[in-house]
């Protein structure tokens, strides 16, 4: 099937911008994108006019919780829920994201690895939502920011044995929490956490995987204080 989009300003994404433009889709691709005079014939399509609207290239979110709700306290809501309502709920979140014009995203913690099978229903074409980067269960230190559905670890030889865990799970990068956050209750937000030897033996198993590490860091001191 093909469609076209017609009349509407395009915004390319390198800067350029197309007055009155022509966007053609075949299935799930994008076959053109111009001016209307070296658009292809729209004999065969189906055809939208654009006129007063704007098309954009989709955007990225790159710091979310599909598995979290937009409560005043969403660690305490997806404890007290089963893991098939936080699926669903997940589930849905992807597909609100989707629609509201975010095609890629990077979930940087969720329970139970339903982010993974989140990622890999959308990629089967099982789920509609966006492409998902997936860090599976956050690591963080006993008690730390996250613990409730997170990874606990403590000490080198643990955080490393926690990165792996993840790695095994198939996820696309690896999260590391290195000072406490506002959504964890007894937990100080600036206080540091992880040491950087545990930081750094982190790091050091995802780099050996090909991966990358993110970092949960919660103002500057914290931060200063795991390098000193």
């Amino acid at each position: 099937m093909t469609i076209q989009f017609r009349n509407g300003k395009i915004i390319v994404g390198n800067g350029e911008v197309i007055e009155k433009g022509v966007l053609v889709i075949e299935g799930s691709f994008i076959k053109f994108v111009g001016s209307s005079k070296k658009a292809p014939s729209s004999r065969k399509a189906s055809v939208f006019d654009l006129s007063g609207k704007t098309i954009l290239p989709g955007l990225i979110d790159t710091h979310v919780h599909l598995c979290l709700d937009g409560s005043p306290d969403p660690i305490s809501s997806i404890l007290k829920e089963s893991i098939p309502q936080v699926t669903l709920k997940a589930a849905h979140h992807a597909r609100m994201t989707l629609e509201a014009g975010i095609t890629t995203i990077r979930d940087m913690g969720g329970k139970d690895y339903i982010d993974l099978a989140l990622r890999d229903g959308i990629q089967s074409g099982l789920l509609i939502g966006p492409r998902m980067l997936c860090s599976g269960k956050l690591v963080c230190m006993t008690g730390g920011h996250g613990w409730p559905f997170g990874r606990e670890a403590n000490g080198v030889d643990d955080v490393r044995a926690a990165v792996r865990e993840q790695l095994k799970a198939g996820v696309d990068f690896v999260k590391l929490m290195a000072t406490g956050g506002v959504m964890t209750k007894g937990v100080e937000p600036g206080a540091t956490q992880f040491t950087l030897e545990e930081l750094m033996a982190g790091v050091e198993e995802a780099r050996k995987a090909g991966k990358r590490i993110a970092t949960h860091a919660q103002g500057t001191e914290g931060i200063k204080n795991s390098l000193q």
